[in-house]
């Protein structure tokens, strides 16, 4: 990685890190007019991705604006404006309920209304397409019977027509949008961005909250589903939430087939979780 930043740091001074996902890490560029920056190794297809995405919605004032994009010795870089704003998981760490329910009312709106106002006509604009046929498959880190109750559940999403499938960000929730108290947040991190049908989004919201916040999910997650339901209904069942959900967790496990074995054991952890015990 010592490469890739030292470009970075000649082409655009100054960098701070951020805190970023563990696909990648994140840095604020200091510089006139302030940038981030995020490098990554195993995620450059996501990387390309977010290039393609963001690029696709330049148009849009909820998303970064991509400036950059670069590569040296295994890692890939993407440079994006800089969004000011706090962390939407930062605003439920300090448990103020009444600011927490004021951004999820807003991350229901803006997710009905602005990201999954794009449907699928067939032409993918070279962005990437869900493959839920994908899902399940075995490795040897996963239990059998794990994969088994999966297919039971992702047997039920439905990807035949394809009528339904709009833009979907791929990995919606508090941990990606930015809290500026009044109107529609801005959404970052876009590397999982593809055509899907809108339950992938909303089942990851509602999934993320419930893993991490467990003591006000319900009651979060049901005024972010009344947001959104009231732009764009939709069928969101408990069952289809866990389906969607459990899609989400098999693409991560997709990606981690490599990774050392403490990541796949959380993730493994998660899939067993959202079999066993989670509730939606």
């Amino acid at each position: 990685m010592d490469r890739i930043i030292e470009i970075l740091t000649k082409k655009y001074g100054r960098m701070r890190p951020l805190s970023g996902g563990f696909t990648h890490v994140a840095y604020r560029l200091e510089g006139p007019s302030p940038l981030v920056a995020k490098v990554a190794s195993r995620s450059k297809h996501d990387i390309d991705n977010e290039v393609k995405a963001i690029t696709f919605l330049q148009e849009a004032a909820y998303a970064p604006k991509p400036v950059d994009s670069l590569s040296a010795d295994g890692f890939s870089a993407i440079v994006t404006t800089y969004i000011e704003g706090v962390n939407g998981q930062a605003v439920l760490d300090t448990g103020d309920i009444e600011r927490s329910e004021a951004l999820f009312r807003r991350m229901g709106v803006r997710l009905a209304k602005d990201i999954h106002a794009r449907r699928y006509d067939g032409d993918a604009r070279g962005l990437r397409i869900a493959r839920p046929d994908a899902y399940p498959f075995y490795a040897p880190f996963l239990p059998e019977w794990a994969v088994a109750a999966s297919r039971s559940f992702l047997a039920r999403i439905d990807d035949t027509p394809r009528k339904d499938w709009v833009f979907t960000h791929g990995d919606f929730g508090a941990h990606n949008v930015l809290d500026q108290n009044d109107g529609g947040p801005p959404v970052i991190d876009w590397e999982w961005a593809e055509w899907f049908h809108p339950l992938a989004d909303v089942a990851w919201a509602c999934w993320n909250t419930k893993l991490h916040y467990p003591q006000i999910a319900e009651h979060l997650n049901r005024t972010f589903l009344a947001a959104y339901q009231s732009v764009r209904p939709i069928n969101a069942t408990p069952d289809l939430i866990k389906a969607y959900s459990l899609y989400k967790i098999w693409t991560i496990l997709d990606k981690i087939r490599d990774a050392e074995a403490d990541v796949q054991e959380k993730w493994v952890k998660r899939l067993i979780w959202t079999l066993t015990e989670a509730n939606f």
